[in-house]
């Protein structure tokens, strides 16, 4: 115990522009979020965006 391991993946386009968002990608990301909080009820508007906004595929990460 507490000897975790923690890994940090988020989308790239957020660490390219170091966390210095726009209130309107502020929003979609709290769409996002919304969205997340009932997979299984969202699960076809999810796939949607998972398939047509790359930005939220491309990720990057490291280990902490």
């Amino acid at each position: 115990m507490n000897n975790e391991i923690i890994f940090l993946h988020l989308p790239k386009y957020i660490v390219d522009k170091n966390f210095m968002l726009t209130e309107e990608e502020l929003r979609e990301l709290d769409f996002l979020a919304e969205l997340m909080q009932n997979v299984d009820n969202n699960f076809n508007e999810l796939m949607h965006i998972w398939k047509k906004v790359e930005k939220y595929r491309v990720m990057t990460g490291g280990m902490n």
